[in-house]
């Protein structure tokens, strides 16, 4: 009996890590999906709001606005 008791916890110390490191992967994960989104987000407003200036030319218009 004692045998299967080691084994039960030590069965179950490994599906604690295993948990803790796929809980790690999924916040790395979305982490860095957010991350993305965000600067999709940033990068929509900018354009949407014709913000996006030329840096070699700054008294030029902004890009896709006509006269």
């Amino acid at each position: 009996m004692p045998a299967n008791r080691a084994n039960a916890a030590q069965s179950k110390r490994y599906l604690t890590n295993v948990c803790r490191w796929q809980r790690m992967q999924l916040l790395l994960i979305g982490h860095i999906a957010l991350h993305c989104v965000l600067v999709d987000i940033a990068f929509a407003i900018a354009i949407l709001k014709k913000c996006i200036y030329d840096p070699a030319n700054p008294s030029k218009k902004p890009v896709g606005v006509k006269d």
